[in-house]
């Protein structure tokens, strides 16, 4: 693996073969050529792929590329290691991290910083986050309808002694006047757009542009099939994701009121992240 830095972030890169061996064998196999009945029997030992048939996306899959253990086998090393796909979410979750922490410094002043997060999962990107700044009058909310993850964002918590700052909810985030009684500084949401419809991501986008505080902060991310992955997501996985860059994401925030944007590109090209403002 090859590593550079941007902005004082080491994020991974995969070097000239490995992307040249990616291009000219690997996805015309597993795109095209590889019946989808041997691709899954072959992928059969990989813990990832395990858990991706049964969560497509799921946070448990998420945390697997996270965590980047030792391989068990070919197939995890290919899945977790080496696919440009992981490469990039975990890259995505490097850049997520220092957006936020920057939005917290942005709003530090004002004393407690709150932050949602959407669709969250366990809430790892926030709770990360929290542990690295140094502002400690710092509360994150996280929804999600998966509550089974919440638990394991608990046992996080308390790694880093973050109790009683992260709560979780479980729920509609369109719903969410319903469970908080104030309005957040900074909403996160990563990895959620890619699974609705333009009508439903200005539906959601338009409830958190209420939600926010004046001049608070949108983050949230656009998906791009740089690497010609997205038709064996499909067809292997039946991960079927909706692929938007950032000129079209913006559209969609403008739609719902946004303004002010600000683009960041993890360097695997997959993923933009856009922070956008409620004026």
């Amino acid at each position: 693996m090859k590593y550079i830095k941007v902005d004082g972030v080491e994020y991974e890169v995969l070097p000239y073969f490995q992307r040249v061996k990616k291009a000219v064998v690997f996805n015309p196999l597993m795109n095209y050529l590889i019946p989808r009945r041997l691709m899954l029997y072959l992928l059969r030992g990989s813990i990832l792929f395990k858990e991706s048939l049964k969560r497509p996306g799921g946070w448990r899959a998420m945390e697997i590329i996270y965590e980047n253990q030792p391989p068990r086998n070919f197939f995890d090393r290919m899945a977790i290691k080496y696919s440009p796909f992981s490469i990039a979410i975990r890259n995505r979750k490097k850049l997520v991290n220092r957006v936020l922490c920057g939005l917290i410094d942005r709003y530090a002043h004002r004393g407690k910083v709150t932050i949602v997060d959407v669709g969250s999962g366990p809430g790892t990107h926030v709770i990360d986050t929290m542990a690295d700044h140094d502002h400690e009058d710092v509360h994150a909310h996280c929804i999600d309808y998966d509550s089974d993850a919440f638990e394991y964002g608990k046992e996080h918590t308390r790694e880093h002694e973050l109790e009683g700052r992260v709560t979780y909810i479980e729920g509609d985030a369109r719903e969410i006047h319903e469970h908080l009684k104030v309005s957040p500084h900074i909403v996160k949401m990563i990895g959620l757009l890619e699974y609705l419809s333009d009508d439903e991501c200005v539906e959601m986008l338009r409830v958190m542009y209420r939600e926010l505080i004046h001049g608070g902060s949108l983050v949230t991310s656009g998906l791009v099939d740089r690497h010609k992955q997205a038709r064996f997501l499909g067809r292997i996985l039946s991960w079927h994701l909706n692929y938007r860059d950032e000129d079209y994401i913006i559209r969609l925030l403008e739609k719902a009121s946004f303004c002010n944007f600000k683009v960041s590109t993890e360097p695997m090209g997959i993923f933009p992240v856009i922070v956008a403002e409620k004026k």
